[in-house]
């Protein structure tokens, strides 16, 4: 019975210790770790050597006792450029070169009795059509634990190991050379380092005796000189003091009193009001948020009308009075003195889910009311999310800002009421016919811009010198500023309306076409022909005549759009008043 070889036996370290299973005709088992230990061998060579000939190409062969091969690796075949075919039943001492062929013989007899690895370097020469030898590594061993006339042999092909050997060791005769070559140039920077650190001692002792006389000189001086230097000390600590301080107070005062001066000269409230805060929140650092509150001459009550460091719009122009994110500002409009709050959870008992989002992490504030003439417009306030982050000095500072942009304040307001009455009618409070066409010529340039529609109504009331003959001019005044109210009721607020002259009125619709505007028109004149006006004890039946048209492509300006207006309201009028034509 022939038995056979089938594990892969390998020179590595890391395969130690595993088990090697083994396999005959009968069957299968496995070796413990230490038989198998009892087979393996090591390499006695460096590690360069080791690594060589592990990476080197290598297979097996099965041999009987005399050398016959039975069984042969492929890798081996390639090894010996022939076929696994025309190697089996050859004897393979016949391929040693023939000074290894006895050794060869007494390793046999060795391993196949003592059952130990053994390894030794052998040559193979094959003479075919091509000559060519082939250095090896041969390593034999007993195929099975149980009998010795097989034997495995381990072959790796090492031709090129003398080459690499010979590269190696040409790389380090190289390297010693540079390594000799590097050693004396330290030795000779080792002397010159030497020489340096004598020179050097010398200096530094030449050195130490001018410092030592100097230091004799410096101690004579210093107890002369200390009880001066404590005296100036305290006078330098105290000036520096003062001179903080007054430099703060120098920016501070330049910084309000560069922006008093742009303030001054803005007459818009809208961004005065901006600026104001800008200035504010810049002369006081530790402010991230600020409002301006201002009274409502209509309904006396306080509107936030300016805010920085907030975006939600809720904020914008809601009413201070009970309102419970910003307390402290009714606070202090009420009592009419400044207010500083380091801590606002320590005066507030307010739920914080009760709050707007953004005054939530309030947590001090300044306030400084707006007084004239003792007349209070308002107050200006700064926020922080940190405790305690404004003193005394910030607000003073801010009481001292409010005073000077309280006269711009009042005077914006001031403008912007002249500016009103300038563009207002005085007799039905809608646009006079300065005021229509400043805002009109603006909604007629966007429209085209934009390609947008753009309609205008002319309307006037029918007979209305009847009222005026009957009731006098004063009724009649009455009588215009009730239908200018009703028209205006039933408008939008985007719509503008003005009174263009006598009885006359105009209205421009922004974003409405023609069909819109002409049932806009209709309902018009039902909300003045329903509901008669009442005076002097009796009613007074009224009815409007109405034109309408729209910005075409020929129609050049907001002139020529009334005019096509005008010119559809007197086809209403000849066609019986009390209608509405289109133009």
């Amino acid at each position: 019975m022939t038995r056979s070889y089938l594990g892969t036996l390998k020179m590595d370290q890391g395969n130690i210790g595993r088990n090697t299973v083994l396999k005959d005709s009968k069957g299968e088992y496995s070796s413990s770790e230490g038989e198998r230990e009892n087979r393996l061998f090591s390499v006695n060579v460096g590690m360069d050597n080791f690594d060589l000939v592990e990476s080197a190409p290598g297979g097996f062969i099965l041999t009987d006792d005399t050398g016959l091969i039975l069984e042969v690796d492929h890798t081996v075949a390639v090894i010996l450029r022939t076929s696994t075919r025309r190697l089996i039943g050859k004897s393979f001492i016949n391929f040693l070169k023939e000074e290894d062929r006895a050794e060869c013989i007494t390793r046999m007899t060795i391993a196949r009795v003592t059952r130990q690895v053994l390894e030794w370097h052998a040559g193979i020469q094959l003479r075919s059509k091509d000559t060519f030898a082939v250095s090896l590594v041969v390593t034999a061993v007993p195929a099975s634990p149980f009998e010795s006339t097989t034997l495995r042999w381990t072959i790796r092909d090492i031709s090129a190991y003398p080459e690499i050997r010979r590269s190696q060791q040409g790389e380090r005769d190289d390297l010693k050379i540079k390594v000799l070559e590097q050693l004396d140039q330290l030795k000779i920077a080792r002397q010159d380092t030497i020489r340096e650190v004598e020179n050097r001692k010398r200096i530094e002792n030449a050195l130490k005796k001018v410092r030592e006389e100097l230091e004799n000189r410096v101690n004579e001086r210093t107890e002369a000189l200390a009880v001066a230097n404590e005296m100036l000390q305290a006078e330098l600590l105290e000036r520096k003091r003062l001179e903080a301080e007054t430099i703060q107070k120098a920016m501070q005062l330049t910084q309000i009193y560069s922006a008093t001066g742009a303030l001054i000269t803005t007459l818009d409230l809208e961004p005065l009001l901006g600026q104001i805060l800008d200035a504010a929140v810049s002369a006081i650092p530790s402010a991230e948020k600020g409002m301006i509150h201002l009274v409502a001459r209509e309904t006396g009550q306080l509107e936030t009308r300016a805010s920085i460091g907030y975006t939600d719009k809720r904020i914008q122009k809601f009413l201070i009075q009970g309102a419970k994110d910003h307390y402290y500002v009714a606070e202090a409009v009420s009592e009419r003195k400044p207010l500083l709050v380091p801590d606002i959870d320590l005066k507030t008992r307010v739920h914080p889910e009760e709050l707007l989002p953004e005054t939530r992490n309030i947590r001090s504030a300044i306030v400084a009311p707006l007084v004239l003439n003792e007349e209070i417009l308002g107050a200006l306030s700064l926020e922080s999310s940190q405790r305690e982050a404004f003193n005394e000095n910030d607000l003073r500072l801010l009481v001292t800002f409010a005073a000077t942009v309280t006269i711009a304040i009042r005077n914006a307001q001031l403008h912007g009421e002249v500016q009103k009455l300038a563009i207002t009618d005085t007799v039905t409070g809608v646009y006079n016919r300065r005021g229509f066409f400043e805002l009109g010529k603006r909604e007629v340039e966007r429209a085209r811009r934009f390609g947008r529609p753009l309609t205008g109504i002319m309307f006037d009331m029918d007979h209305f010198k009847d009222v005026n003959d009957t009731f006098g001019h004063t009724c009649g005044d009455q009588v215009l500023r009730i239908i200018a109210e009703r028209i205006k009721s039933n408008i939008r607020e985007v719509d503008i309306m003005g009174r263009y002259g006598g009885d006359e009125f105009t209205i421009l619709l922004p974003e409405t076409d023609l069909f819109v505007a002409t049932n806009v028109a209709e309902r018009l004149r039902l909300c003045v022909y329903d509901s008669p006006v009442p005076m002097e004890g009796s009613l007074i039946p009224l009815t409007i005549s109405l034109g309408v048209a729209r910005l075409s492509h020929d129609l050049l300006d907001l002139t020529s759009l009334l005019d096509r207006a005008d010119a559809a309201l007197y086809s209403a009028k000849r066609s019986g008043r009390n209608r509405v034509e289109i133009g």
